[in-house]
């Protein structure tokens, strides 16, 4: 996880034990990134995804997240794969140094806006002309819990769909159309809502957008 502010003292603690769900969509991957693509995991986690990737024929994989305790556990369970610890920007790699980044329920640690614009644009430069981002998270829910939740929030962003959940740390679910503003610099063609649960296993709806970074010039945006 790569953590809004520091919480990264929450992440550590539960990086032994944490369990991550939003899936990973195989046929979409496999439609948009070769396997010898350069493929970097942005806030991998323990490498659950990475670890899946490697079952899948992708072989020059890379993984960063702001957790030294999800690193750990990563690297235990993924000798081969370099992973990193990555608390600040700019990340430890060159401009356009991959094919394709996966951004897996990260923002939804980041709550404020401005963190995770520069989040965005740290990813757009890391990637190469014409490489893809795959971006999933939560959306917004409308079920009587979660608008308790985001009343209640007291964030310093003050930023709707702000929570905190059990252990103290604070997190965020979006609007559909702050996930497009976020991602303008990209050329979308994937952004479809589907059914997920979250890592405490409760129902949610979480969003899958995969944009191309303009190759020279920016495109007219389309969607398919």
């Amino acid at each position: 996880m790569i953590a809004s502010g520091d919480q990264r003292e929450y992440w550590d603690r539960v990086a032994p034990t944490a369990v991550f769900t939003l899936p990973l969509d195989v046929p979409r991957l496999r439609r948009f990134v070769d396997p010898a693509a350069r493929v970097l995991d942005y806030g991998c986690g323990y490498g659950r995804q990475l670890a899946e990737l490697t079952r899948l024929g992708y072989c020059d994989l890379t993984g960063v997240d702001a957790s030294a305790a999800m690193v750990k556990r990563a690297r235990e369970q993924l000798p081969g794969v370099p992973i990193d610890v990555c608390e600040t920007y700019p990340a430890p790699h060159p401009e356009a140094s991959f094919d394709a980044i996966l951004l897996s329920a990260v923002l939804t640690c980041i709550v404020c806006d401005e963190e995770q614009r520069a989040l965005i644009a740290e990813l757009g430069r890391m990637l190469r002309p014409g490489g893809v981002l795959l971006l999933s998270d939560f959306l917004l829910h409308s079920d009587a819990r979660n608008l308790a939740r985001y009343e209640s929030s007291t964030d310093d962003c003050e930023t709707y769909g702000v929570f905190e959940i059990e252990g103290g740390a604070l997190l965020r679910h979006h609007r559909l159309e702050w996930i497009l503003t976020l991602t303008e610099a990209f050329e979308p063609v994937v952004l479809e809502p589907f059914a997920a649960r979250t890592m405490n296993g409760n129902h949610a709806t979480g969003v899958s957008f995969i944009g191309r970074k303009p190759d020279g010039h920016l495109h007219a945006r389309r969607m398919s």
